[in-house]
């Protein structure tokens, strides 16, 4: 009986470690400097504000329905280390957010996503994620995501009420807003 209670202890422990390896991907013991859409937590760029993306109100009289959401973080969160070692082109960064309703503060749905760190990794990552709309469909959604509080990306398609959607989705780190923009 010890020797099996050992046995488990130590294939625990193996395990624990494994999983501590990848979710710390060798970003050091701080864990990763990223954070939701790939964006290095800290960076200059990500601080200035700049953007040349247009933000969901400067677009609120086109033609399309506008979705808003407040993007709420689970704590759900993983960076990658695809070698070699730290921060390199393949390295990424996965997350799932709450979607939050802007007035009412209910939780409305979710959204996942997975960004890739590219060439040029400390300007700009490739994302993809998936937006679940509680009842309503999934949005899917790709693009440049580089590293600015504001910025764009497409969305690519849908399901259900959301089938065969079109448009942009406008994310704002700084008010941790997305609104999707469907035409």
């Amino acid at each position: 009986m010890r020797r099996r209670t050992l046995i488990v202890i130590v294939v625990l422990a193996v395990v624990a470690a494994v999983i501590g390896a990848v979710n710390a991907g060798g970003a050091g013991a701080e864990g990763p400097a990223f954070g939701p859409w790939g964006h290095r937590v800290g960076s200059a760029q990500a601080a200035t504000g700049h953007s040349a993306e247009p933000s969901a109100a400067e677009l609120e009289g086109t033609a399309g329905q506008v979705l808003k959401y407040v993007q709420q973080s689970t704590g759900d969160e993983a960076f990658v280390d695809n070698g070699p070692q730290g921060e390199s082109v393949g390295d990424f960064f996965i997350f799932r957010e709450r979607l939050l309703d802007p007035g009412t503060r209910a939780h409305v749905g979710s959204l996942s996503v997975q960004c890739t760190l590219t060439f040029g990794a400390t300007e700009a990552s490739e994302c993809l994620g998936t937006a679940i709309l509680f009842d309503r469909g999934k949005i899917t959604l790709a693009g440049n995501a580089p590293n600015y509080p504001r910025f764009a990306v497409a969305i690519t398609g849908g399901t259900l009420e959301f089938r065969g959607a079109r448009g942009q989705a406008f994310v704002n780190d700084n008010t941790r807003q997305i609104a999707f923009h469907l035409v």
